[in-house]
């Protein structure tokens, strides 16, 4: 293994285990964070609708990136960090969230296609729909883990 592998490797799981995203490790504040990943490619693709304009995308991405990093820092980075790099309570949590959210991922992507090849959408609402279903096929495992995990004792201390 390189020394710059590593180094990568150890920065971002101290990152994703950072005191500073402690706020967001209590359920309750998970369970908003999800609903608000749900919604934004949600509001995305109804805002496309309504007012055709690829410059949704630009707050979009504004709101995303913060917005995602919140949830893998809220889960501590379970889907993100390596195997190695968990123990095997961690391991067999993270394999279940993703076993749980295979079958959500492929009801969203062939809806995602379906709406796709729906004649008469406009090229914005088509990047609207295939964005979202994107995003919400993507963010399955982590969108689990963030609701569904309960809280951590060592956050109440």
């Amino acid at each position: 293994m390189s020394t710059s592998k590593s180094k990568y490797e150890s920065w971002l799981h101290r990152s994703m285990n950072d005191p500073a995203l402690s706020w967001a490790h209590p359920q309750s504040v998970r369970r908003k964070l999800v609903i608000a990943m749900i919604a934004l490619p949600l509001c995305f693709t109804a805002a496309m609708w309504f007012l055709p304009s690829i410059w949704w995308f630009a707050p979009l991405l504004v709101l995303f990136v913060p917005l995602m990093g919140s949830l893998n820092g809220s889960i501590r980075g379970l889907t993100e960090l390596r195997q190695h790099q968990l123990d095997e309570r961690e391991g067999r949590t993270r394999d279940a969230a993703f076993r749980k959210a295979f079958w959500p991922m492929i009801a969203i992507g062939v809806a995602g296609l379906f709406l796709l090849m729906k004649p008469g959408l406009s090229v914005e609402l088509r990047a609207g729909i295939g964005f979202a279903a994107f995003i919400l096929t993507m963010t399955m495992p982590t969108l689990i883990l963030a609701w569904s995990l309960p809280d951590d004792v060592k956050d109440e201390d």
